[in-house]
């Protein structure tokens, strides 16, 4: 019998999590534990780039095959370890919005230095992106691995107009650069809680 991948859930939280995402992330984490191996890392921290760089030092001290980024505020479905798996990608994202109209994808392509939203393809069961958000996302050790020659991983940018690059972002940047591809599941729809909890389309 072949062996199931080990999976290290990552959640950085910021002072609580929603009542109805404790729920789903409870609920969710004991679905995927009749299947996969799974640890869970939880840090607290008003910094998103610092948790999330001592989530992935946690990860890179177990012996878990993939990381499986996931936020406070996400709603997941139960067999979405098994679908992101599927996929049989070194990076691959669930699909969902943003929280705030129009409720755009969080998936973006690269437009010059600009991103923007990429209109859901009518076709297959995955896309590629350029970027997309860390909500939840499946990465597979080696790119963790590959990132982490070169620290922190996780960053922001304040840039000359005041606006912010994203860890996210900056996270899928360096993905790129290391020669890998960014994929989102149109099979694994999650919900963001405050915004579009379950999206019309099925």
């Amino acid at each position: 019998m072949q062996q199931k991948p080990k999976i290290a859930l990552l959640l950085p939280v910021y002072g609580a999590i929603p009542s109805i995402c404790f729920v789903n992330l409870v609920n969710f984490i004991l679905d995927s534990l009749r299947s996969f191996p799974m640890t869970v890392s939880f840090v607290d921290s008003t910094y998103l780039p610092r948790a999330r760089n001592m989530l992935v030092e946690n990860f890179l001290k177990s012996g878990a095959d993939y990381a499986l980024f996931v936020d406070s505020d996400m709603l997941l479905p139960k067999n979405a370890v098994e679908t992101l798996l599927g996929h049989g990608k070194e990076v691959v994202s669930a699909h969902y919005f943003r929280r705030n109209p129009p409720y755009e994808s969080v998936a973006q392509r690269k437009a010059g230095e600009k991103y923007e939203t990429i209109p859901e393809p009518s076709l297959g069961d995955e896309f590629e992106a350029d970027a997309t958000g860390m909500g939840c996302m499946l990465v597979k050790r080696e790119v963790i691995e590959k990132l982490a020659q070169q620290k922190p991983i996780f960053t922001v940018e304040d840039k000359e107009n005041s606006s912010v690059k994203g860890e996210d972002v900056i996270f899928c940047d360096k993905i790129k650069a290391a020669g890998y591809k960014i994929w989102v599941s149109k099979k694994v729809r999650a919900g963001h809680f405050g915004g579009i909890v379950f999206p019309a389309k099925p």
